[in-house]
């Protein structure tokens, strides 16, 4: 009389590994590559400090108007008063700076460890009260990061 055993044969095992090696190489694709979660995720955060660093520019600029329309604030559209009301109004916002003190074009602005470069338009001379404009944003790239100066 044969004695009934118990216990997983080989064939099983072979299979069980096959299915778990098919679900991980389908973890891994879903993870990394172009269209992984990982890329999506990198991007949607460089977008969100675009965003973020756009929105702040706009908003200091704004509110300087505003208040020196309004007269209740002496101050000036000047780049120093814009970084003091970015910074003081948007906690994820690290630094502000810019590439030329004299002409200013972009300024640099670290959110939250994300360096973004917002480029602004000026309006011309003795149109202070015309809403000044953000045109674009871009990750700035080391270049531009290592040449940016301070605003004091």
């Amino acid at each position: 009389m044969m004695k009934e055993q118990k216990g997983i044969t080989l064939v099983a095992l072979v299979i069980t590994i096959i299915v778990l090696l098919i679900l991980a190489g389908v973890t891994i694709a879903a993870l990394s590559g172009q269209n992984g979660i990982l890329t999506n995720a990198s991007k949607a955060q460089k977008n969100t400090a675009m965003s973020e660093a756009k929105e702040a520019f706009t908003m200091a600029v704004n509110t300087i108007l505003t208040n020196k329309a309004a007269g209740t604030t002496p101050s000036d559209l000047t780049l120093a008063n814009i970084k003091s009301e970015m910074t003081k109004n948007y906690g994820n916002i690290k630094s502000v700076k810019v590439d030329n003190i004299a002409t200013p074009t972009y300024l640099v602005v670290d959110v939250n460890g994300t360096n973004v470069k917002v480029t602004f338009t000026k309006p011309a001379s003795g149109d202070e009260y015309t809403a000044w404009t953000a045109t674009g944003t871009a990750i700035a790239n080391d270049t531009e990061v290592s040449a940016a100066k301070d605003i004091s």
